[in-house]
């Protein structure tokens, strides 16, 4: 599973890579939220782990963006203050989690589970509707 992690804070880069490559995912990483779409638009990625508050774009705006050019892919925002966006934000915009930082690893490797099992899932009913049309 292909993963891109954004956040301003080099460590939490660093730290998440070094975790979720051993576990078998495929890291790509960027400090500089501002030029995420860029790679976004240039690759598919099945999740993106997304920081809340970064600069000079927040991660909200970041992920409205996304949405507005219709990317489906699953997101897990990470943050490290109190503040939340409100319910109605979380499903208009389709957030799969929000984790708090510092992250707890395991719930963070069970939310990618999760969204492993879901992706499985979408692809079946992609193939088996692929086949009922033909």
């Amino acid at each position: 599973m292909k993963i891109l992690i954004i956040d301003d804070d080099a460590n939490t880069l660093e730290n998440l890579k070094n975790i979720l490559i051993p576990a078998g995912y495929e890291i790509m990483t960027t400090n500089e939220p501002e030029n995420a779409f860029e790679l976004f638009k240039n690759e598919f990625f099945d999740v993106v782990i997304l920081d809340l508050k970064m600069y000079p774009v927040d991660g909200l705006t970041l992920l409205k963006l996304f949405r507005e050019n219709n990317y489906t892919t699953y997101v897990i925002i990470i943050t490290g203050f109190e503040e939340m966006p409100a319910l109605e934000m979380v499903d208009k915009l389709k957030i799969q989690a929000i984790l708090k930082k510092p992250l707890n690893i395991k719930i963070l490797i069970n939310e990618l589970k999760e969204i492993e099992i879901l992706r499985r899932y979408e692809q079946k009913m992609e193939s088996d509707n692929m086949f009922k049309m033909g």
